[in-house]
C-alpha cells in the first residue's frame, strides 16, 4: 500500500468515531499523558516546555493543561502550541498560549476550506531549545515509532530542528498498524501514547537513562 492508500484507510476509520466516543477515548488518553508526565522531572533536558497541538477534526483531544486551576498550578512544565506563519514555507513557530483562553487564539485557513486554531502572533515565542517534549499527532503509527502524517510535512521539518526533544506520538489504538511506507525525511517518534497504553521504542530507553536521545 502507498502512503495515499494508508491515509485514505486511516481517515475513514477515524471518521467513524462519533463525538461521544472521541471524547471518551481522548479523556483516557489525557489520563495516560498525565500518568506519564509524572516522570517528566527525571529528564536532564534543560528546557521545561511541552509543545502540544490544537486538535484537527477527529484527532485525539489531549488535555495537556489540567482544567482545575489548583492542579494546573502544580505542573512543572509550560505548554506551547504551533503557529503557522506561512503555509508555503511548511514551518511552525511555537508560541505560549492557553487552550481555555479564546483571546489568545485565531483561526487559520487551511487549503481545502478547513480551519485550525493557532496562537495569535502576539503570544510569546517559545524558544526551540526550551522544548523538552513534543506531542506529535498523525494518521498512523507503528509500534517501532514510524509515523504517517497528513502529508504537509510540518512536523517532520520541525522535529529536525529540535533533535533533543522527546517525540511523543499521540494516537488512538485504531491508528496503530503493522507497517508504514517511509521516506528519508519521515522522522519517527520515541514513544506512543494511546487511550490504552504507552508504547516505548528502543530510543526511549536512552531518554529514561540519560534524559536525552542521541539522534542519528
Amino acid at each position: 500500500m502507498t502512503k495515499a492508500d494508508f491515509r485514505r484507510q486511516l481517515r475513514a476509520q477515524l471518521d467513524q468515531l462519533n463525538f461521544q466516543d472521541l471524547i471518551a477515548r481522548s479523556g483516557d488518553l489525557s489520563d495516560r499523558f498525565h500518568d506519564w508526565v509524572q516522570t517528566f522531572g527525571q529528564s536532564a533536558h534543560s528546557g521545561n516546555a511541552i509543545l502540544s497541538y490544537y486538535p484537527f477534526g477527529t484527532e485525539p483531544q489531549v488535555q495537556v493543561e489540567p482544567s482545575d486551576p489548583a492542579e494546573a498550578a502544580k505542573i512543572r512544565y509550560q505548554v506551547c502550541y504551533p503557529r503557522i506563519e506561512d503555509w508555503s514555507t511548511r514551518m511552525m513557530q511555537p508560541r505560549f498560549a492557553r487552550r481555555d483562553l479564546p483571546g489568545q487564539w485565531e483561526e487559520f485557513d487551511l487549503p481545502g476550506g478547513n480551519k485550525i486554531f493557532q496562537p495569535l502572533v502576539t503570544q510569546p515565542l517559545c524558544p526551540p531549545d526550551q522544548i523538552a517534549a513534543i506531542l506529535v499527532p498523525g494518521l498512523g503509527f507503528t509500534q517501532s515509532g514510524s509515523r504517517l502524517g497528513r502529508g504537509a510535512g510540518f512536523y517532520d521539518r520541525f522535529l529536525a530542528q529540535v533533535p533533543a526533544a522527546l517525540r511523543i506520538g499521540i494516537a488512538f489504538e485504531m491508528q496503530l498498524v503493522a507497517n508504514l511506507p517511509s521516506d528519508a525525511h519521515d522522522l519517527p517518534v520515541d514513544i506512543i501514547l494511546t487511550e490504552s497504553r504507552l508504547i516505548e521504542t528502543k530510543r526511549y530507553s536512552q531518554w529514561k537513562i540519560h534524559g536525552r536521545i542521541e539522534r542519528e
